[in-house]
This record gives structure tokens, C-alpha cells and sequence, in this order.
């Protein structure tokens, strides 16, 4: 019962924001920002799952052409920025000339995926917090 009441909710409520959202085999999903989307799922023993996921709309500055989720973009690129600068401090300990131009590379790359994760990470988590209240103030509210 909660659970179509919850889609009611949501959607309603996505309607008068004006967000724009689909729903496909009891899955909602609402465009939150560009590359990133909020997949509501639905079940009798969970309730409400919210989950972030990365789509590449036509690319996404986090995950490029793949289709992940937040938290497993978050593990497989932490890996790759401590490969890179792994690479960046053997430029430095062996004394390379571009020296300069990597480091700086290995420091931009960084700066461009944290700032890209703390802008998604606060638009999914508001969005989740949001939805959550909605759905609380109304069964609180009956």
C-alpha cells in the first residue's frame, strides 16, 4: 500500500517542480543534473530505494561513455587518480623535462573530479533528502 502512495507522492510533487522524470517497470527516474539521474525503486521489503546513477548524455565529465552508479564511480576513480599520481611522482623522482606539465595534469584531473563528485554528490543527496521528506510529511500528515 505505502509503496504505490509513495510513487504518488513523488510524482506529484516532481510535477509541481516541473522536474522532468519517466517511469518504467516500477523504476522512477528523475533528471537531476546533466549526466546525472535519481532511479526510485519500489519494494514490499525495502520501500523506497533511491540510487544515483552516471548516463552519458552524450558524455559525463565522471564517468565518460559508461553507465554507472555514484558510489562505483567514486571506487574506480579514486583508483585512477592514485594511478596518475603514482605516474606524476615517478616523473618527479626520475626528472623527466615535462616534469611540470604532468604534475600539473595529475593536479587538474583531480581538481576537475572532485569538484564534478561534490557537485553531484550534493545535487543527489538533496534531491534524496527532499523525497524522503515528502514521503514522511505525508504519512506523518494521515
Amino acid at each position: 500500500m505505502y509503496i504505490e502512495n509513495d510513487l504518488l507522492i513523488i510524482e506529484e510533487k516532481l510535477q509541481l517542480l516541473g522536474r522532468p522524470y519517466e517511469i518504467k517497470e516500477d523504476v522512477l527516474r528523475v533528471k537531476l543534473a546533466k549526466g546525472l539521474i535519481s532511479k526510485i525503486t519500489y519494494t514490499k521489503e525495502s520501500g523506497v530505494i533511491l540510487q544515483a546513477e552516471l548516463v552519458p548524455s552524450p558524455w559525463n565529465p565522471i564517468s565518460g561513455l559508461w553507465r554507472t552508479d555514484l558510489q562505483s564511480s567514486v571506487i574506480y576513480n579514486s583508483i585512477l587518480l592514485f594511478i596518475a599520481l603514482i605516474v606524476a611522482g615517478i616523473t618527479i623522482i626520475d626528472g623527466f623535462k615535462i616534469q611540470p606539465f604532468i604534475f600539473l595534469m595529475a593536479v587538474l584531473v583531480t581538481i576537475h573530479t572532485v569538484i564534478w563528485y561534490a557537485y553531484y554528490f550534493i545535487v543527489f543527496f538533496s534531491f534524496k533528502s527532499q523525497a524522503e521528506n515528502w514521503i514522511v510529511a505525508i504519512r506523518t500528515a494521515k
